[in-house]
């Protein structure tokens, strides 16, 4: 019963580590808890939240970049980006903070953020009731940006409504 119980978890091991690194690509996952919070964080900047969008977001300047601002950090990656020009300054604080974020914002080097599609409370996402090519234009483009090294990648993840995911 022993061994096969320890070859039961080594294998299980052994497959399921590949499959969770490979899930992240490198993005640290935020789950924003409130949606109608976000919402109106970024409304009252001038700016709409988009799902399945990039961003780059600059704390040293305190703004959304431009997509030509985008461009020229990652050119290959330019069209897999919104032009997301927000009025105003914005903190790094005051996003971690939308977002419902603990950790904060790394304030070095610009970030990385992807509205990924909502969810439900159950962690379910809104893909299978979407048309193919929106799925595979979702798929493209996160399968894209997951290949950018140079910048830190956060995947913010959302209800539906205002509930907890």
């Amino acid at each position: 019963m022993k061994i096969t119980t320890l070859l039961t978890l080594a294998v299980t091991a052994f497959f399921a580590a590949p499959l969770s690194a490979n899930e992240n690509n490198g993005w640290v996952d935020i789950y924003t808890p409130y949606f109608f919070k976000a919402e109106k964080f970024f409304l009252s900047h001038d700016c709409d939240l988009h799902f399945n969008s990039a961003v780059m977001y600059s704390s040293k300047h305190e703004k959304f970049l431009s997509k030509d601002e985008v461009a020229e950090l990652v050119p290959e990656y330019a069209e897999d980006f919104r032009d997301h020009e927000c009025a105003g300054d914005i903190s790094p604080e005051q996003l971690a903070e939308a977002l419902n974020y603990a950790d904060g914002f790394e304030s070095k080097a610009p970030i990385m953020l992807f509205f990924d599609l909502p969810g439900d409370e159950d962690g379910n996402s809104i893909i299978s009731f979407l048309p193919d090519d929106i799925i595979a234009t979702y798929k493209a483009r996160l399968s894209s940006l997951s290949t950018v090294e140079s910048y830190t990648k956060y995947k913010i993840k959302m209800p539906v409504s205002g509930n907890s995911l």
